[in-house]
């Protein structure tokens, strides 16, 4: 005689179809998110979300434009949102978590960059830009880019800095142990 286990308490795995879990990160990659300035030669190619969105308010963003996006096999269960917030994370952690965060960011942007990108945002702005105009934009994409590479030199001197310090109080102090 066989007894069934007891399946109390246990929940049937729901399967995701992969048409709703497209959309849903085409729909988090279809958001603004901003490369980190300082900090880009660490954080590779990640970029950050505004500190005024979190990844709640994304999630019920998305189950406004897709109420009746069905999500799974089930008939069942395809009333209403049925991609849930717990769904949402864990597709954001798999798939997204490398390249993008909601964290906040650090203010990290010196008043040259800061300078620089109000004067592109303005003449960018404008309708009726003259050639004028449009040659600034290239000169100052130019000088922004060419800024962050010496910005970057500068860091990585700096980090060479510190390393020949440290190695030479570390002989020092062992100099000092001998003797």
């Amino acid at each position: 005689m066989f007894i069934k286990p007891d399946r109390r308490g246990r929940k049937t795995p729901r399967k995701l179809l992969p048409e709703p879990r497209d959309a849903l990160i085409d729909f988090i990659l279809s958001h603004d998110a901003t490369e980190s300035h300082y900090r880009r030669a660490r954080s590779g190619c990640k970029k950050y979300f505004d500190s005024n969105i979190s990844m709640r308010q994304m999630w019920s963003e998305f189950v406004r434009e897709n109420p009746y996006l069905i999500a799974t096999s089930l008939k069942s269960k395809n009333k209403g949102p049925i991609i849930g917030f717990s769904t949402f994370r864990n597709i954001f952690n798999r798939k997204l978590k490398d390249v993008l965060s909601f964290r906040k960011f650090r203010v990290d942007t010196c008043q040259e960059c800061d300078k620089c990108k109000n004067r592109l945002d303005k003449l960018r702005s404008l309708n009726n830009r003259s050639s004028k105009q449009d040659d600034e934009i290239h000169d100052l994409i130019t000088h922004r880019s060419l800024h962050l590479r010496e910005s970057e030199v500068r860091f990585a001197s700096l980090r060479y800095d510190v390393s020949v310090l440290e190695t030479k109080v570390h002989c020092m102090y062992s100099e000092i142990a001998r003797g």
